[in-house]
């Protein structure tokens, strides 16, 4: 749900529930979501949220890189790679863009 949605969410209620206690949790919850989205995360902090304790690269394959561009896909800065213990590494979305892409390209693949 965007932000517009929820905001819209928390503006319907009936007539008669504009009281104080409505007013103040109203103001609360906006200023809640509003605070989400008030500072942009840098590329690497979204890295470190999304895979904590996991080694990662901002740098992509450019093989890689290229190969998604030419099925439309511009994956700069939606991927990361990672390197986990115990396993290869892998190219892993760290954007809701990123996500998008990485199911698209999921379901397009052949079995």
């Amino acid at each position: 749900m965007n932000l517009r949605d929820q905001i819209s969410l928390l503006l319907d209620t009936d007539e008669g529930d504009h009281n104080d206690e409505n007013i103040k949790g109203y103001n609360e919850a906006v200023n809640e979501i509003l605070a989400l989205f008030d500072r942009k995360r840098t590329f690497n902090e979204l890295a470190e949220q999304t895979y904590p304790g996991v080694t990662f690269d901002t740098a992509l394959p450019q093989q890689w890189v290229n190969i998604m561009a030419n099925r439309g896909f511009d994956v700069r800065r939606n991927f990361v790679t990672l390197y986990p213990k115990d396993s290869l590494a892998y190219m892993a979305p760290i954007t809701a863009e990123g996500i998008r892409m990485a199911a698209v390209i999921a379901s397009n693949i052949e079995k």
